[in-house]
């Protein structure tokens, strides 16, 4: 039977700081809240040594076993990219460390390498994926390898090019919006300032779906950076004032829901614990922007009380 994905272990090894705060958010999106994160290869390994076990010890001796290493991690999420040697060979690794059943492997590169992405599969990777994806991409090959016992092996893939845009006289169906989705995030008009919004990652992010009053927007990427995976620190939305201004908050998520708690700071920026309000999750997403002594007027007047 398949786990809960609340209970599913993710690692995402990915060299590119981008992709580690974006694929951790579409994945909070999707449900998935166990989420580990590696830069690098070595990194990578030690986490997943953490997380494993074998039977060479005296349980192997006992039951007179062969040796074998099992993993609690379901889903690593590798990048070709990855450091040293690059993704392919620790997909091979892996795939003689544990076998073929856990844990499930999505191979990840840029879009128009379809030479590795069919040397990862020969290596043993369970599906690939091309970046920029989008959140339902991500949810479709996640739904199909974890929703499983035994992961499934795409054994040849396909991209599909954009349809090209219908001639100037032919004149489409207009399709009715879907009613499930107009309850979605509104789409809208940000309110951060340049100077608190992240760069770009290539076009990986949420897609705006609702419609409404026009307060902040979707279309870009997500302003808030996760901590480790979690929505659980120090943030500030920008305020529109004349001479600019923050309001600072500790920032958690309401369990699982798509709701973002924000508490009161005490004077050493410190949570107080007091309920300041609750807003959707996906205008915290794209509203707040993670506190650092270069952005934030408390963490640098702490900063300088320190020195």
């Amino acid at each position: 039977m398949a786990k809960p994905k609340e209970e599913t272990l993710i690692l995402i090894a990915d060299p590119d700081e981008k992709s580690l705060q974006i694929i951790p958010i579409l994945l909070h999106k999707l449900g998935y809240v166990n989420i580990l994160e590696a830069k690098d290869r070595e990194t990578a390994e030690t986490t997943i040594k953490t997380k494993s076990r074998s039977n060479t010890g005296m349980s192997g001796l006992l039951g007179g076993a062969a040796p074998k290493e099992t993993t609690d991690i379901d889903l690593i999420m590798i990048d070709a990219d990855l450091a040293p040697f690059g993704g392919v060979r620790m997909v091979a690794d892996l795939r003689k460390r544990f076998g073929d059943e856990k844990p499930a492997i999505i191979f990840t590169t840029k879009e128009g390498k379809d030479d590795i992405f069919a040397s990862a599969l020969q290596a043993g990777a369970n599906d690939v994926i091309a970046k920029p994806f989008s959140k339902d991409m991500l949810g479709i090959k996640l739904n199909v390898l974890l929703g499983a016992d035994k992961p499934p092996k795409i054994r040849s893939f396909s991209f599909t090019p954009a349809p090209k845009p219908a001639p100037a006289q032919a004149k489409p169906k207009k399709e009715e919006p879907a009613p499930a989705k107009a309850a979605q995030a509104p789409s809208a008009v940000r309110v951060n300032g340049p100077a608190s919004t992240p760069p770009s990652t290539g076009g990986v992010s949420f897609q705006s779906r609702g419609a409404g009053k026009k307060t902040y927007s979707t279309d870009g990427e997500p302003t808030a950076v996760l901590v480790n995976g979690k929505i659980d620190g120090h943030y500030h939305e920008q305020v529109n004032v004349i001479g600019g201004g923050q309001n600072c908050y500790w920032a958690r998520r309401v369990g699982e829901q798509e709701k973002v708690r924000l508490e009161y700071l005490s004077a050493k920026g410190t949570p107080t614990g007091m309920e300041a309000k609750v807003i959707p999750l996906t205008e915290f997403m794209y509203t707040f922007v993670l506190c650092d002594e270069s952005n934030c007027h408390i963490m640098e007047r702490l900063a300088g009380e320190r020195k």
